[in-house]
Order: structure tokens, then C-alpha cells, then sequence
């Protein structure tokens, strides 16, 4: 009997523990995120009558997004808005390589657009990456990449493969696509 219990327990963990988290982002707290404006500036998401602001892809005639990283307990997610010359893969992956969510061994081999998802085809820096991590930095970086990523390019989700493979860590194996993280 003990023995089927802790065969259950541990099939329940190793499901529980499986699969990557997608939340609908109308769920969770009400508090406006932490915003930071491209002049480094910190500002609410919300105006001061608490309507959502305009939302204006461009600054100048630039593309704007915002890239998300993860505040210093690695329990939610911080906002800065940036600015790029011209709107591509590398100038994302760069902005998320300047703000620490990756490391500039990341590479992007594609990024395809079918709807409202993209596909990202990495290098395997991404999985040399996740696969040196524990499962707050591995969402920490995988919220990162899928939250700017959507961000950026207007889409409700990603998926990311690496050289053109399922990627696969300790921890999850990302063979859909994934929606925002909260």
C-alpha cells in the first residue's frame, strides 16, 4: 500500500512538474506592473484617470516594445519599454541580451510568422542556457523570450524550437506554443 501511494504521489509530481504554465493575462493581481519608459523613467501602465494608455508601436518612427524581465526575487515580471532601429528577431534577442534575460551566445537561426503565433528556431545557446538553470531562472528566461516576443510582434503566442528540434530541459519540454506569462 505505501508503496502504490508514493508510486502515485511521485506520478502526480513528475505531471504537475511537466508541463509549462499558461494563464489567462486578464487573471491575477490588479496592480499596474512596474513600467520603465525608454528615458529610464518608472511609471505606471495606467494613466492618472486609470484608463490603459494609447498603445504606440513606434517613438519617432522606431518600433517600441517592451521587454520583460524578472524583478530580483524571480516572482514577477518587469516591464521596460525600448526602442529599436528596425523591428527583427536579432534586434529582440539583442534587447533581451542588453537587459540580462539572455546571453549574447543566443542566436536566433528564424523567427516565421503564422497568425497569431510565432515560431522561433534558436541556436543552442538557448538550450545550453535553460539547461544550466533551476525552474525560476528557466521561467525567468522562457517568460522573458515569449512575453517580448509577443510584446513586440503584436501575436498571442510563441514557439520556440532549437535547431529546428523540441526543446527540452530539466524541467519542461516545450513542444506547443506558449502563451503570455504572468
Amino acid at each position: 500500500m505505501k508503496k502504490l501511494i508514493a508510486a502515485i504521489l511521485c506520478c502526480f509530481l513528475l505531471t504537475a512538474c511537466g508541463q509549462p504554465q499558461t494563464t489567462d493575462p486578464t487573471d491575477g493581481p490588479t496592480d499596474p506592473p512596474i513600467v520603465t519608459d525608454p528615458t529610464g523613467e518608472s511609471q505606471d501602465v495606467t494613466e492618472p484617470d486609470g484608463t490603459e494608455p494609447e498603445e504606440d508601436p513606434t517613438v519617432d518612427g522606431k518600433p517600441r516594445f517592451i521587454v520583460y524581465t524578472m524583478d530580483e526575487n524571480l516572482e514577477h515580471f518587469v516591464e521596460n519599454w525600448v526602442e529599436v532601429e528596425e523591428l527583427t528577431a536579432d534586434a529582440v534577442v539583442a534587447k533581451l541580451v542588453e537587459a540580462g534575460v539572455l546571453t549574447a551566445d543566443v542566436t536566433v537561426n528564424s523567427l516565421t510568422q503564422d497568425g497569431a503565433t510565432l515560431t522561433i528556431d534558436f541556436g543552442s545557446g538557448l538550450a545550453d542556457l535553460v539547461n544550466t538553470m533551476g525552474t525560476s531562472g528557466e521561467r525567468a528566461v522562457m517568460g522573458g523570450i515569449v512575453n517580448t516576443f509577443i510584446s513586440a510582434y503584436g501575436v498571442d503566442s510563441v514557439y520556440i524550437t532549437v535547431d529546428g528540434e523540441v526543446l527540452e530541459s530539466g524541467h519542461v519540454v516545450y513542444d506547443m506554443a506558449m502563451e503570455f506569462f504572468e
